[in-house]
């Protein structure tokens, strides 16, 4: 069997970070799990510490804002334009922080899985900026279910991967 490329390893750390370690009770839990995760796949320490406190996904769009060949991509997530007629792209004020980076990588990592996604946090944080922001990317319209809680936003898999 062939061995895994650096790239792969790492992503698929990502993806057990999102599923095992970034909803951890308690946050003293969450850099042991983390080496222990990145051990699993032979990722050194000091690589498991960069991706906790540095790692910052890299962010491209490819094509045209009115081509449906357009592709977002954010770290381990690309998303590609959804193919609507009369669908246009209004532009977003983002700033491409590392925090929100990472966010759009999960949301995209969910998106592309088909899977929903529960956004939490204090009001005004920015939950909804951002999901309008990717959603004006891949000129789609956002499913956002708010709750009477105005801090929770569900986010519906409607994306098509076509």
């Amino acid at each position: 069997m062939a061995a895994l490329s650096t790239k792969l390893t790492e992503d698929l750390f990502l993806d057990a970070w999102d599923c095992f370690a970034a909803s951890a009770p308690n946050a003293t839990l969450i850099m042991p799990l983390l080496h222990r995760l990145g051990s699993v796949w032979d990722i050194p320490p000091a690589r498991v510490d960069y991706f906790a406190a540095l790692h910052k996904p890299a962010f491209a769009i490819s094509g045209s804002i009115d081509s449906s060949a357009r592709v977002v991509t954010v770290g381990r997530a690309s998303l590609h334009a959804i193919k609507t007629a009369g669908v246009k792209s209004k532009p977003t004020a983002f700033s491409p922080t590392k925090h929100a980076l990472r966010l759009l990588e999960r949301i995209g990592a969910a998106v592309t899985s088909a899977e929903s996604v529960l956004l939490i946090g204090e009001t005004g944080n920015g939950k909804t900026a951002v999901i309008q922001h990717l959603a004006s990317l891949v000129r789609s319209v956002a499913m956002l279910l708010s709750s009477t809680l105005p801090s929770l936003i569900l986010i519906a898999p409607i994306y098509d991967r076509t």
